[in-house]
């Protein structure tokens, strides 16, 4: 009788959850959500989009109090330094934004610089009863679109405030260590909960042995580099919050700065490797019952962040889905279908800068750059301060003497709008990046004004891998390599494919081995390929 019971009380639950879903408004409302290193777009109601703002704050806030680093930015981040988030529907619309229907990707973030973009669900998918009762049973066994984006933004995080060299398992067990902090009401927050979603690839896969963790040089299969999370995070875990450890560890990570292969450091800074090993399995036994350690920290005068909001104008609320398509990135295809779908709107709201930015970008990807001019001259009217309207300027200037009159010495007109663009925003890296590709596009050696701008900005693009190439080239042009190989190490590292594959571990092979011109024309070679590849699609 109460199995019985319990199965009709499980059928009414999850009934009740389909309906309540079922209910939600057709027309749900979009908001704007800033602090101080994010802008969220949310299509969900004020409190709950105010609520993950200041809660998405205070996990920035959490990484920077651990690190000793200022909780505010010296000075205001301009937007393009600053994560934009947008924030809209269910795991299956991310999913094929992103890409992969069906799939079940639940967010996912691109380190753009001048740019960088997060796209997470404001729900999650419930498609049956069945399911409902998964998730009853093992809620905690599953990833959910909160840890994504905040793993994501640890790697963002890591990238920017720690331009180092990092070996490839510990830059994922980082961003799975610090992922899982836990917020309290009183301003504390928690350090040390496990990834609870990684418990069955802890518990019930392989673990990766740690001499071929540790050593670069070990053929990664499929299965090592997803334990990358799973083991990875037991080791960092445990190496983190034991005392006489801990110190070890930031040992081997100077090691690996340093250009010591990873075995080696390994050796040198944790000693005996079997008994690591062992000390690690002791702690993967003490774990699953429950007992691992970690702190409370309370920020000293603690202030809950401040949260700007307003709620979307009809104009920007007509273009906000096709504005996220052309921030996700779009090919020949999807850029021919956002523009034409933007093209009435950007008619229909002549007096908003919002619709007009947009226009102009889609205009700019569809290589429509006539009607991009248009809208970039209905923007600037609007606004002649608009940083964004003299960027696109530029970018359709480029565009057009790339695809349309084929006309390289136009990328030279494109300079004194970049310019405009770094004046009225000098923390945007992009305009800077572009003044120094206008040379290098129109088969021009860059000037030395030029190569500076390239590397002034290094301090706000360094999470990009894409200007870290940019950089790195540069810098083997020059015959540079020890300095190149600086820029080049932390996205070669983070590689997770077989070695034989790294093309930018190569690279880094041969400044190693002093072969500073075989590295530069490698480099070259990857970069020509891959901007082949990009301009094809």
């Amino acid at each position: 009788m109460n199995k019985v019971l319990g199965r009709i009380r499980n059928t009414l639950a999850a009934t009740a959850a389909i309906a309540a879903l079922a209910a939600s408004p057709a027309h749900a409302e979009w908001w704007k959500a800033e602090t101080d290193h994010f802008i969220i777009y949310s299509e969900d109601s004020k409190d709950d989009t105010e609520a993950f703002a200041r809660e998405l704050e205070r996990f920035d806030n959490a990484l920077r109090t651990i690190q000793a680093l200022p909780v505010k930015p010296e000075e205001e981040l301009s937007d393009a330094n600053k994560v934009t988030i947008f924030r809209e529907g269910r795991v299956s619309g991310i999913a094929k934004l992103a890409g992969a229907p069906g799939s079940g990707v639940a967010g996912f973030y691109i380190p753009r610089a001048g740019a960088p973009v997060a796209f997470t669900p404001v729900q999650e998918d419930i498609t049956d009863i069945r399911s409902i009762r998964q998730r009853a049973r093992n809620t905690e066994a599953e990833i959910d679109p909160r840890s994504i984006l905040q793993h994501e933004y640890v790697h963002h995080f890591m990238l920017q405030t720690f331009p180092a060299t990092y070996p490839d398992w510990y830059i994922e067990a980082f961003a799975e260590l610090y992922a899982t902090i836990e917020l309290y009401d009183d301003g504390t927050f928690h350090l040390g909960n496990p990834p609870q979603y990684r418990s069955f690839q802890i518990y019930n896969l392989r673990s990766f042995p740690l001499k071929q963790m540790f050593d670069q040089n070990h053929e990664r299969s499929g299965l090592d580099r997803f334990q990358f999370y799973g083991t990875g995070w037991m080791v960092a875990h445990y190496l983190s919050f034991n005392p006489e450890r801990r110190p070890q560890l930031f040992q081997y990570l100077k090691a690996i700065g340093e250009g010591q292969d990873g075995l080696t450091a390994a050796k040198e800074a944790f000693g005996d490797l079997d008994k690591l090993q062992d000390e690690v399995d002791a702690y993967k036994r003490q774990a699953k019952l429950g007992k691992l350690p970690g702190f409370d920290i309370k920020p000293a005068d603690y202030v809950a962040p401040a949260v700007e909001m307003r709620e979307l104008t009809p104009a920007e609320e007509s273009v906000i889905k096709l504005y996220m398509r052309s921030r996700r990135g779009v090919d020949r295809k999807d850029a021919k279908e956002v523009a034409d779908s933007i093209e009435a709107k950007a008619a229909e709201y002549p007096s908003s800068l919002f619709v007009q930015i947009a226009a102009a970008e889609a205009f700019v990807d569809a290589r429509r750059y006539d009607e991009a001019d248009r809208a970039v001259a209905r923007a600037l009217a609007l606004d002649p301060n608009s940083s964004q309207a003299w960027l696109y300027k530029a970018k359709s200037i480029m565009g057009r003497a790339e695809y349309e009159a084929k006309d390289m010495a136009m990328y030279a007109d494109a300079r004194e709008p970049l310019a405009m663009a770094n004046k009225l925003d000098p923390q945007n890296p992009e305009p800077l990046i572009l003044y120094y590709e206008t040379y290098r596009r129109a088969g021009e050696a860059p000037t030395e004004n030029a190569i500076v701008a390239l590397e002034s900005v290094f301090e706000d693009a360094a999470f990009d891998a894409a200007y870290r190439m940019i950089l790195a080239r540069q810098l083997l042009i020059e015959l540079k390599g020890p300095l190149a190989k600086t820029v080049l190490a932390p996205i070669a590292f983070s590689f997770h494919g077989d070695q034989e594959d790294n093309k930018l571990g190569q690279v880094i092979d041969l400044i190693d081995e002093q072969k500073t011109e075989e590295a530069r024309d490698k480099l070259i070679e990857l970069m020509a390929e891959a901007e082949r590849k990009a301009k094809e699609s």
